[in-house]
């Protein structure tokens, strides 16, 4: 499934580090007005927060490394096992490095019991230096 229009289902999770944002920031701008939204973002700093539009009802919440550098984290992931997710029918995306979306998906999917078709979770990215974490 890759991402499409108004959503048919209660919720959208939307999780990316900095490589994803701007495809999170896209996404997000199409979500309709009362629809309940969750972003989580990974990036370096406060500094590099950006505004995301969205007439949804969006909760986002930003991740900093300090000073580590990408990919040799496992942030994103703890943070989006974390989550309390709403009640309802949901749906996932999500966009960065390869080992962290692996664990977003196989989260989704195997412990949260988001359908496959409910789920996108894209790995643009590999660190060379990453260990196996998972």
């Amino acid at each position: 499934m890759h991402w499409t229009g108004a959503p048919a289902t209660d919720w959208s999770l939307l999780v990316a580090d900095e490589t994803g944002l701007p495809a999170l920031a896209a996404i997000a701008e199409t979500l309709p007005a009362g629809h309940r939204a969750i972003a989580v973002v990974e990036i370096a700093g406060a500094s590099d927060r950006q505004p995301l539009a969205s007439a949804a009802d969006l909760d986002v919440h930003w991740l900093h490394r300090d000073g580590r550098p990408p990919g040799t984290t496992t942030m994103l992931a703890d943070a989006v096992d974390a989550l309390v997710l709403p009640a309802g029918d949901g749906r996932g995306w999500g966009g960065g490095e390869a080992l962290a979306m692996r664990h977003v998906r196989r989260h989704l999917r195997e412990d949260r019991g988001l359908p496959a078709t409910a789920v996108s979770v894209l790995g643009y990215w590999k660190h060379r230096d990453t260990e196996e974490w998972e």
